[in-house]
């Protein structure tokens, strides 16, 4: 018989015993340990729910373009349980300098793709802009070796930009320091734009018009998920049923 050991009972260590424990279910001749050395599972989600709010203290949402979230929470038997951003209140804010300011419209995955809202927007300075705008002609990488995500947003966008924009962003979703995240482990979607197009802005605007021609052709009941997604209960849910059913 094989012995697995997890070590770390965050969602990736949760997510993996789960999956074990499906092949086990399957009669595969494994044992599966898993090891934490805090008092809870599921690593930087926490969630707080006190007087009917849900407060997350670690990341508040996970990105529906990467799909393997919401089939784990399919196969919990939480699809049902999944919600996504309001349609009535759509907008994102950004704390800056002791008030909160609103996102631009037309952010698609922090790569604006709307000229106005963008040009008007008091987020960013600018010069800010500018270097935003410089992306349009920056060439592409050459090679294939990997880089942090914040390597990749100043180098393509600026400092401004990941400061004021991505960090923000992927603080509800990874929690974690962009300096050492990859780009390729995070979001190999900006690497293949890169690639293909050379400019972030332009491949974004390209990738949303063939969405756009894609969305036209199916019905709205298969319409995809908002961008962000999670539980109605919090992130937290999804850390509870894995730890019952794993």
């Amino acid at each position: 018989m094989k012995k697995i050991v997890i070590i770390g009972g965050g969602i990736a260590g949760l997510a993996a015993a789960y999956h074990i424990h499906e092949e086990i279910s399957k009669n595969t001749p494994v044992e599966c340990t898993l090891l934490e050395s805090s008092k809870k599972f599921g690593g930087k989600i926490s969630t707080m729910r006190f007087d009917g709010f849900i407060v997350e203290r670690g990341p508040d949402s996970f990105i529906s373009q990467k799909p393997q979230a919401i089939e784990l929470c399919k196969k919990l038997g939480l699809a049902d349980r999944l919600t996504g951003t309001s349609p009535d209140h759509p907008n994102t804010y950004v704390y800056l300098k002791n008030k909160l300011v609103t996102m631009p419209d037309g952010l698609s995955l922090m790569i604006p793709t709307k000229f106005m809202p963008f040009v008007f927007s008091p987020l960013f300075s600018w010069l800010g802009k500018i270097r935003m705008g410089m992306d349009l002609f920056i060439p592409k990488r050459e090679g294939n070796d990997d880089e942090s995500l914040a390597s990749f947003v100043r180098r393509r966008m600026g400092k401004e930009a990941l400061e004021k924009m991505a960090e923000p962003m992927l603080a509800g979703i990874y929690a974690s320091d962009p300096e050492l995240m990859s780009i390729n482990s995070t979001f190999p979607i900006f690497v293949q734009t890169e690639q293909k197009y050379r400019s972030l802005i332009l491949g974004m605007l390209e990738r949303k018009r063939q969405q756009m021609i894609h969305q036209s052709k199916i019905s709205a009941s298969k319409q995809p998920f908002s961008l962000f997604m999670t539980l109605k209960n919090g992130l937290d849910e999804m850390v509870e049923t894995l730890v019952e059913k794993a």
